[in-house]
Parts: C-alpha cells; structure tokens; sequence
C-alpha cells in the first residue's frame, strides 16, 4: 500500500488564509467564489476543478481518478466533486493510499 501526503497542499492552504482550522462551510464558499470570478472561457465544473487542482494539488486528479467523480466536463457533478475533495482534505491522517 503506497502512502501520498496531502498534509502540505493543505496546511500550506491554511496558513496562506490564516486559518487555524479548515472547516467546510470555507473550504466550499472559498472554491465557488474563486469559480464565480474564473476566465469567461471556463465553464463552472472547469474552474472548480482547476481552482481545487491549483490550491489543493493532487485532490482533484484523486477524486476524478480514483472517485469517479469528475466535473471537469460536466457541470452537474460540482457538487459531489467538492464533496469528495473535502472528505480527501478533512481526513485525520491528512493522506490517502492506494
């Protein structure tokens, strides 16, 4: 079993926003504002998804790849997609395994 620290993209996060805890009702307002103010050329599920790639680093190609759950291309799965990037960024251990 291959261990993959997540421990550094988040704390990194937290301490860029000055935030002791990350919690989920900032950790969603904080991805969707940056995706209501994301380029005209990017659909919704895009920003999400490259927003949660570029502040969060492997968490997105985690919950696209090992999930199933992709909004990259379909705008329907916002939800369940930051869902799942929550529960990968809000797990005791800070890390996944394979």
């Amino acid at each position: 079993m291959e261990q993959h620290l997540l421990s550094e993209n988040v704390l990194e996060f937290m301490r860029n926003h000055n935030l002791e805890k990350l919690d989920y009702g900032y950790f969603v307002m904080y991805i969707h504002e940056r995706a209501r103010n994301r380029p005209k050329e990017w659909r919704y599920g895009q920003a999400i998804f490259n927003y949660m790639e570029m502040d969060f680093g492997d968490i997105a190609r985690q919950v696209q790849f090992i999930d199933g759950v992709d909004c990259f291309y379909n705008d329907d799965y916002v939800n369940e997609f930051v869902d799942k990037c929550w529960e990968r960024c809000s797990v005791k251990e800070l890390c996944w395994y394979t």
